[in-house]
């Protein structure tokens, strides 16, 4: 049986708080939708995962240049970083409005930072092939130009001569947060002054913005992070389990990884320490067993920690 480990590198990873290590390889399928871009037909690469459409962020930004809300798209390798520039003219590299891909492919989470206008944010992106994608919606919100959805044509409008609306006609909540990332489980972590908080599908504040990071819900749970500690809270912004550990991963198959001390155990969601950290790596659990390793010697435990086979 083979699970991936959680590691002490991975751990650390998380800890810095860019991305939310939930993200993972997801199946990316070529849209299939019309896009209609201030009324012109136009053909994007583009692809659809998990009901939603990832364009290339130079695609995008080479079609909207000229127009009022263009913006600029810079890379630093050193560093790792995608820099985006509102309202400054685009610079083409040749590589934009390539032939449509064909076929599914396998998108992974973009690992880059991304800095907008000068801030570094967080947007729902993946790698396929080589290339960013960046979720069109929110581009639209970034950006602010209008992104429509016309069910009976099977068509997306993408209106530069409007501001955007939220998906559902609602109003965007960008007006009052610094970043407003993906709804997930009905709720959205939002960002203001460098600090991250929650908002539920009216807009009403649920866990005002105190964190230093936080993560998507999960299972009921979302990681948060303050003063360098973490723990979760659920829906209503109960601490469940105490802000103590360096690391987490997120809830599944309704337990946690948590690091302390270099070491790894188990929580559940009332907040008991089912495990207490003390192995070098845990797997994430599969049909109730995960794969631990504990001083050179790998073995199986069930979700209360009892050794159940090697």
């Amino acid at each position: 049986m083979q699970k991936k480990m959680l590691t002490l590198t991975l751990a650390l990873v998380m800890t810095l708080g860019i991305f939310c290590m939930t993200a993972a390889a997801e199946t990316a399928t070529p849209t299939a939708s019309v896009v209609l871009v201030n009324g012109a037909d136009t053909a994007f690469d583009a692809y659809n995962i998990n009901g939603s459409n990832y364009f290339k962020l130079r695609d995008l930004a080479y079609v909207l240049n000229g127009t009022p809300k263009q913006f600029a798209v810079g890379w630093d390798g050193a560093n790792n970083a995608i820099s985006l520039t509102s309202g400054n003219p685009y610079t083409s590299d040749g590589s934009e409005m390539t032939s449509k891909g064909s076929g599914n492919k396998t998108a992974a989470p973009t690992a880059s930072a991304i800095y907008l206008d000068g801030k570094q944010v967080r947007f729902t992106a993946y790698n396929i092939d080589g290339n960013n994608y960046f979720k069109l919606r929110d581009i639209g919100e970034a950006f602010n130009f209008g992104v429509d959805w016309d069910g009976a044509r099977n068509t997306i409008v993408i209106d530069t001569g409007k501001g955007y609306t939220a998906e559902g006609g609602g109003t965007p909540t960008s007006s009052k947060y610094d970043t407003v990332f993906d709804y997930v489980e009905g709720m959205a972590c939002v960002k203001l002054n460098g600090k991250y908080g929650f908002i539920d599908q009216q807009g009403n504040e649920i866990v005002p913005p105190k964190y230093d990071d936080a993560c998507e819900f999960k299972e009921g749970m979302a990681w948060v992070k303050l003063n360098s500690k973490i723990g979760f809270i659920d829906k209503q912004g109960n601490e469940i389990v105490p802000l103590k550990y360096d690391g987490a991963f997120d809830f599944q198959e309704g337990m946690a990884r948590v690091e302390l001390n270099d070491k790894v155990g188990l929580v559940d969601k009332q907040g008991n320490e089912v495990v207490p950290p003390q192995y070098d790596s845990v797997s994430e659990f599969s049909n109730g067993v995960a794969q631990v390793t504990l001083d050179g010697r790998t073995f199986y435990i069930d979700k209360e920690g009892k050794e159940v086979g090697n």
